[in-house]
C-alpha cells in the first residue's frame, strides 16, 4: 500500500465518525436530465461525484481531496459538481445507467450530455487537479493533451494487474468496491514499454508500434502517484491468455524483447 493510501486511510479512520464536510461544494443532485440541464444553463462541465458515505476513500477525499483551495477554484471555474448517494434510490439508478461498480467514481460529461471520463476509486488532490485540467482542455480542443495523434488513451488505472517484473509501476490507491451485480471478464494486451511522462520517445514508440503490427489497436495508459506520471504503451486485445502469449512470442521476435502480457479487467453487464 502506497503512502498516499495509507494517509488517506488514517484521516478516514480519525473523523470516520465525523459527518462529512465539504457538501458545499455539490449542487442539489436531481435526476440525470435536469442537472444536465443545469450544467448547460450555468455553462459548466457537469462533474459527477459518485460515493457510499461509510467508504474510507470516499471520506477521506471529501476531507481533503475535495478541501484543496485550488481544487475549489477549478470546480467553481469549470464544472457543475454534483454528489451521488449510491446507497440510496437516485445513486442506484446512476450506477445501473453508467455501470458504475467502485466507490467513489468520477463521472465527466461534456455540454452535449456526453460521458468523456470515468476516474475511479480515491484520488489525492494533485491528482484530482491533473484530472481537472485534462478534462477543460479536452473540452476545449476536442483531444487529451497527450493524444496529439490518433492513439487510445485510458486515463482510468485497473486495481489488479500482471506487469512487467522490472516494470517500475507506482501503486494505486486500494479503495472497497461498490457492491453490483456485474461481472469481470480478463481482457489481455500486451504491455510494450513505459515511460515518464516528460520523455518526448513515447510519441515514437507508439508511432513504431502502430507501423510494426497495423492491425493491432495501439493505448496509452496513464498512470499517476503524487508527482510523478508515467506512459504505458499496450497493443493488442485478446480474451484468452495463449491468444495473447502467442503475440507475445511474435513480438520477442521483431525487437520487442521485454514485452509483457498485461492482464486487466473489463466490466460487461
Amino acid at each position: 500500500m502506497s503512502k498516499l493510501s495509507i494517509a488517506l486511510m488514517a484521516i478516514s479512520m480519525l473523523l470516520g465518525s465525523v459527518s462529512l464536510c465539504g457538501e458545499n461544494i455539490f449542487q442539489k443532485a436531481d435526476s440525470y436530465t435536469e442537472v444536465l440541464d443545469r450544467a448547460k444553463t450555468n455553462r459548466r462541465l457537469l462533474l459527477t461525484y459518485a460515493a457510499s458515505p461509510s467508504t474510507p476513500c470516499c471520506i477521506a477525499m471529501e476531507k481533503a481531496t475535495f478541501q484543496n483551495p485550488e481544487i475549489k477554484l477549478s470546480l467553481q471555474q469549470s464544472f457543475y459538481p454534483i454528489k451521488i448517494n449510491l446507497s440510496n434510490d437516485l445513486g442506484k439508478e446512476w450506477a445501473r445507467k453508467f455501470n458504475i461498480v467502485n466507490s467513489p467514481t468520477l463521472l465527466f460529461f461534456d455540454v452535449q450530455g456526453t460521458l468523456i471520463k470515468q476516474v475511479e476509486n480515491g484520488v489525492s488532490s494533485l491528482e484530482l487537479k491533473s484530472i481537472l485540467e485534462d478534462v477543460v482542455f479536452y473540452n476545449i480542443n476536442g483531444y487529451w493533451p497527450i493524444d496529439e495523434h490518433p492513439v487510445i488513451l485510458t486515463a482510468t488505472v485497473p486495481n489488479q494487474t500482471t506487469l512487467a517484473s522490472n516494470a517500475k509501476i507506482p501503486q494505486i490507491i486500494a479503495c472497497p468496491v461498490y457492491e453490483s451485480q456485474s461481472k469481470v471478464a480478463p481482457i489481455f494486451k500486451i504491455l510494450l514499454d513505459q515511460v515518464p511522462t516528460a520523455d518526448s520517445s513515447i510519441k515514437g514508440k507508439v508511432e513504431k508500434a502502430k507501423i510494426d503490427y497495423p492491425d493491432y489497436p495501439v493505448s496509452i495508459k496513464l498512470v499517476r502517484e503524487d508527482q510523478n506520471s508515467y506512459f504505458q504503451v499496450l497493443i493488442g486485445e485478446f480474451k484468452e491468455n495463449e491468444e495473447a502469449q502467442a503475440f507475445l512470442e511474435t513480438l520477442k521476435t521483431t525487437g520487442y524483447e521485454d514485452a509483457e502480457i498485461f492482464n486487466m479487467a473489463k466490466k460487461t453487464p
